[in-house]
């Protein structure tokens, strides 16, 4: 499936409501409720989830702010591949640390990126001037 079918394909899923594999997979039912009666976007629903992990020191407008719909020309996937149109990584967005906490980072928007997961998966605790070089070699090495 070429880019502009996936791409097509996650904008149609994200029009309309899906159905949940079940309650357990939110953190509030609410939220999901909200969701599926299509009062609040999926990646409102992700920073929601985001800003609850102890990991991000971050409100969800806060997150949501930041979060991409489209990287290098990729519509990210909100539904985080559980809605089945993708799972690829590369369209699956994940929040970063710009400099990592292993190297003193900290937990606060300023330093938080949202990038595909397949880059925050091999980034691991490479800083932030090294990321484009880095980013660079997984474009051209990494399917």
């Amino acid at each position: 499936m070429d880019t502009t079918l996936i791409n097509e394909a996650i904008l149609a899923i994200e029009a309309k409501p899906f159905n949940m594999p079940d309650g357990d997979t939110y953190l509030n039912g609410d939220y999901h409720l909200a969701v599926m009666e299509g009062n609040m976007d999926l990646k409102m629903l992700r920073c929601i989830e985001w800003s609850r992990q102890p990991e991000y020191d971050a409100t969800p407008e806060e997150l949501y702010a930041i979060a991409p719909d489209y990287i290098n020309g990729r519509k990210m996937c909100y539904g985080m591949g559980k809605n089945k149109v993708t799972n690829d990584p590369l369209y699956i967005p994940s929040p970063d640390h710009k400099i990592p906490m292993a190297r003193g980072g900290l937990k606060t928007i300023s330093n938080l990126v949202i990038v595909p997961l397949k880059y925050n998966i091999w980034k691991r605790d490479i800083l932030k001037e090294d990321w484009p070089d880095f980013k660079a070699w997984m474009d051209n090495h990494l399917d």
